[in-house]
């Protein structure tokens, strides 16, 4: 969850200084890296 909000926050610092604009969807592939980890620990760890 941390991780996360970092790089959100991040993402949204970028935007804000126009420093992502031909890249944003590169932006985006960390938060679903993350998502993608939650979902297999929740699956494996759910006991």
């Amino acid at each position: 969850m941390f991780f996360a909000i970092v790089s959100a926050v991040f993402l949204i610092v970028l935007i804000k200084f126009d420093l992502i604009e031909k890249y944003i969807g590169f932006g985006l592939i960390p938060l679903l890296i993350a998502y993608q980890i939650g979902k297999y620990a929740e699956r494996k760890f759910k006991d």
